[in-house]
């Protein structure tokens, strides 16, 4: 739900105080008010790397703080800190009190701040450590660690009742239900109401009953507009809480649309009708701002997708700033999410063995991480696939429980969508029995790298042929394994870093696309290029081979390359 535009709220964006503290080493001085020189500027939202371009991959503590001014006309409210993310470990600060901490990434969190700030100046300072430890979240990172205060800051104010949370879930026909959760002291007669506006302006009033806390409403509307990437409608919903006489005692928006996604007979089915998701990878990542939120790449980012054919992103690996998703929503982009339970267990990457006590604690906090974004992302008709992990170590049976218990939690939270795990065990023995509760099958493979790579260690001719077999029998085993169901093809794609044949490594990516695509669209129900455009490595990664990761139809700086128009003329039926 959005309360930006209804409610009494002021941003807190903008320019902050900033300055490392390795190891903690400075946190009693800091907390006791170290002096002001020791600080320099740094924007919110903002990425460490931003703010200390010096150390772009500096992973410890850092600190944040700015002095804002409470307005008269939020006095006597609860007065609430929302932050859209902050990675990863959080506490925060109300001039000189403790009064929250976060240790979930990627998500959004909220601190009552009633009793600790006032009308006038006030101090806020955030702690943030986005050094992962065992048993958070990401498990593993294929991609830089970003850290800071990434997105959006708010101070919002309400009355003493308020709506907790409201989300819908809407269908082709018009129908529509509403779950809408109220809290606090509701006045006597207090009334909960639902109009919503429809694409062309026009207002309807869909529900209107007494409030009762937890509330489910089915709602109704005639001629309803689908939501698909052709026609990518969306409709307003304003839902309010009112006194008995008529006034507004609380008001959120809910942007939303009316669509269904499933599978039937090995097809993925949006609105009833096939569908085939032809796409990117994308990770929040560019030259310009780090890994924190931007509007103006967003925006540039999805509309060029759009502009080339594309019907779908998968938004790896971790859940992505909301802003992204509305741009979805408007555009007509079908969108997989993802928590980041990335790699559990995978031998060359993890830091968790399968006897260490962490396990248990990464599983609790997927299923955490989980429920959180289903809630924040719940209306959104972009967000049509939840997923649950990427390339966790399927061999080892607790990672196949756990995905299998997410992919049912999932369900349970959310009927309305398909729910998957990705997989890069798809050739092994595993794949007989690790997609068994998931939807839809969701697999990474790189056949003409692994292929050309290969051939050039055995000094052997490289043949094309080889990995489209390879491809194709692939495709059949899992048909066969799992009859009935889709797949989709989450990862594939070649690294321009490296021309492994003497071929230039643009047109070597160029030949990889259009020989595995056209496989996929043939034999699949999806794919999706790794990646939308090129990103930095871990730094465990720099250390020992590149610092920028090269598989990108576009430079980290969004250059195109040669394949990205290929890739373009591919997804449009052109060639």
């Amino acid at each position: 739900m959005n309360f930006i535009n209804t409610r009494n709220c002021l941003t807190l964006n903008g320019k902050w105080d900033f300055r490392l503290d390795p190891g903690g080493l400075k946190t009693e001085e800091i907390l006791s008010g170290l002096p002001y020189a020791s600080w320099r500027t740094a924007p919110v939202p903002g990425d460490i790397a931003a703010a200390c371009p010096e150390q772009p991959y500096y992973e410890g503590i850092c600190w944040y703080r700015r002095q804002f001014t409470i307005p008269d006309n939020m006095k006597s409210k609860r007065l609430i800190l929302h932050f859209e993310a902050v990675n990863y470990i959080a506490c925060v600060y109300i001039n000189g009190d403790f009064v929250g901490r976060n240790v979930q990434g990627f998500l959004p969190f909220e601190v009552d701040v009633t009793e600790y700030a006032e009308v006038g100046d006030n101090m806020v300072l955030v702690m943030v450590n986005n050094a992962v430890k065992p048993g958070q979240l990401p498990s593993v990172f294929y991609w830089r660690n970003a850290g800071g205060i990434i997105r959006d800051v708010y101070l919002y104010a309400t009355e003493a009742a308020y709506i907790e949370r409201a989300y819908v879930t809407a269908g082709c026909g018009g129908g529509a239900e509403f779950y809408i959760t109220t809290s606090g002291d509701l006045p006597a007669g207090a009334i909960l109401r639902v109009e919503t506006t429809s694409p062309d302006g026009k207002n309807v009033r869909l529900a209107n009953e007494t409030a009762t806390g937890e509330m489910q409403i089915p709602t109704s509307l005639e001629g309803a507009r689908i939501w698909s990437p052709e026609t990518p409608n969306l409709y307003k919903a304003s839902v309010k809480l009112l006194f008995r006489n008529g006034k507004i005692l609380d008001e959120v928006e809910i942007i939303y649309g009316y669509r269904t996604i499933a599978v039937a007979d090995g097809q993925i089915l949006l609105n009833g009708e096939p569908v085939f998701l032809k796409g990117f990878n994308r990770h929040e990542d560019s030259a310009q701002a780090w890994g924190a939120a931007s509007h103006a790449i967003v925006d540039a980012d999805f509309a060029n997708v759009k502009a080339s054919g594309a019907n779908f992103i998968r938004m790896c690996h971790y859940p992505h700033d909301s802003y992204e998703l509305d741009a979805a929503d408007r555009l007509g982009l079908i969108l997989l999410v993802e928590i980041p339970l990335n790699s559990l267990l995978i031998p060359w990457g993890t830091r968790i063995s399968p006897e260490g006590q962490w396990v248990d604690q990464s599983f609790q906090s997927a299923m955490d991480a989980l429920t959180r974004m289903i809630a924040r992302d719940h209306s959104h008709p972009s967000v049509c696939i939840w997923s649950v992990s990427n390339e966790c170590n399927e061999d080892v049976t607790i990672v196949n429980q756990i995905n299998n218990t997410l992919v049912q939690l999932a369900k349970k939270l959310d009927p309305s969508r398909l729910c998957v795990h990705v997989s890069m065990f798809s050739m092994s023995d595993a794949a007989k029995h690790i997609f068994k509760y998931d939807d839809v099958i969701c697999i990474n493979t790189y056949t003409t790298a692994s292929e050309r790579t290969r051939a050039i260690n055995n000094n052997q001719a490289y043949d094309i042929g080889k990995p489209q077999k390879t491809l194709r029998g692939l495709l059949a085993r899992l048909k066969e394994y799992y009859p009935g169901k889709p797949i989709v093809m989450t990862e594939y794609g070649y690294a321009t870093g490296h021309a492994y044949d003497g071929l230039e490594a643009e047109e070597a990516q160029e030949a990889c696309i259009v020989s595995e695509y056209n496989i996929l669209k043939e034999c699949a129900n999806g794919a999706a290029l790794w990646i939308y455009a090129d990103h930095l490595w871990p730094i465990s990664y720099k250390e020992t081979t590149m610092e920028l990761s090269t598989f990108g139809a576009l430079t980290r700086a969004r250059k195109p390359k040669k394949a990205f128009e290929t890739y373009s003329r591919l997804m449009k039926g052109e060639d």
